[in-house]
């Protein structure tokens, strides 16, 4: 078998340009898509706002540079129905990920979101966006939500790119908001931002804050991209119970949440006090809703009624 000539640098810079010219023409389609999705919405009366995806994507250098799975497009309460509405009709490469207002996991009023919103180009389309307040607190705060964890490196890529392209009349009374554990987590990924990608803070107000982020934190969400996906994948802790206690012990030491899981679970501070009391906190809790489930799908089954609840969350093994 003849050896590649190549070196394995060579290899890999090979891989990256594949990579980078495959994404590049997926996003030439993508962006079809939106302008189709944002046509088709309008026509029936619906002005949708679309979050993260290509309008983060569009302040990269290249378009190839940051690939995206899905729509995220947000609409009036009053909308959605009419918005649900259109979805079969929605002819597109990537879904549709459609949203009734503002997720409240990001504490913000829909209405105030959709006010602030400005329009953008794309090709002969104008697309509406959040504002740079809005926008940087989404996506900060998408990184850093239970459900997630910080478990997607390719997020905080954003946030670092939001921070680059701020504007000079920035709000951050708006974007940090008024709930302090929310501010302090998305202070912590804007240093998480700083630290591991090397974005400037220097300028910002919130540079000390940012800039001193407790000695465990980029740890752990390093560790979180080490597991993750994986971490989240698997079967969940209820079908171990019942077998060999080795067994048991194996399957709780997998799902022993790290600091920042334990952390966000709890909504505990980024600070540097030990991060023990809340990762046994978090195991409390998610051994309390197990048992829970497992009680509650058993009383249904001795009532007979044939349902089949779910013991686990969307995305925890647990």
């Amino acid at each position: 078998m003849q050896r590649s000539s190549l070196s394995g640098a060579e290899q890999v810079v090979r891989l990256l340009k594949r990579a980078y010219l495959r994404q590049t023409m997926a996003s030439l389609r993508h962006q079809d898509g939106i302008r189709h999705i944002f046509e088709h919405l309008r026509s029936a009366g619906v002005e949708p706002l679309l979050v993260k995806g290509w309008a983060n994507a569009r302040l990269y250098p290249d378009a190839g540079l940051r690939p995206y799975t899905d729509y995220d497009v947000y609409v009036s309460h009053d909308d959605y129905h009419a918005a649900l509405a259109q979805l079969p009709a929605l002819h597109t490469e990537l879904s549709v990920d459609l949203h009734e207002g503002v997720p409240h996991r990001y504490s913000m009023a829909t209405e105030g979101v959709l006010a602030r919103s400005r329009l953008v180009p794309l090709g002969d389309a104008q697309i509406r966006v959040p504002a740079a307040e809005d926008a940087l607190r989404i996506t900060s705060l998408h990184l850093m939500t239970p459900h997630h964890a910080g478990w997607r490196p390719l997020w905080l890529c954003d946030v670092a790119a939001l921070l680059e392209s701020l504007p000079a009349r920035f709000d951050w009374d708006l974007c940090l908001g008024r709930d302090r554990r929310l501010a302090d987590w998305l202070i912590g990924t804007i240093g998480l931002a700083h630290v591991l990608l090397g974005a400037r803070i220097d300028h910002l107000p919130v540079r000390e804050q940012a800039s001193r982020i407790p000695r465990w934190l980029a740890p752990a969400l390093l560790r979180q991209w080490d597991l993750a996906p994986a971490h989240h994948q698997g079967p969940p802790f209820a079908t171990h119970l019942g077998r060999r206690p080795g067994e048991v012990l194996r399957a709780l030491r997998q799902r022993w949440p790290n600091p920042l899981d334990a952390t966000l679970a709890v909504r505990a501070p980024f600070n540097d006090a030990p991060r023990a009391p809340f990762q046994l906190g978090c195991v409390a809790f998610r051994s309390a809703r197990l048992t829970y489930r497992l009680a509650r799908a058993a009383l249904v089954g001795r009532r007979g009624r044939g349902e089949t609840l779910a013991v686990t969350p969307r995305v925890s093994r647990w």
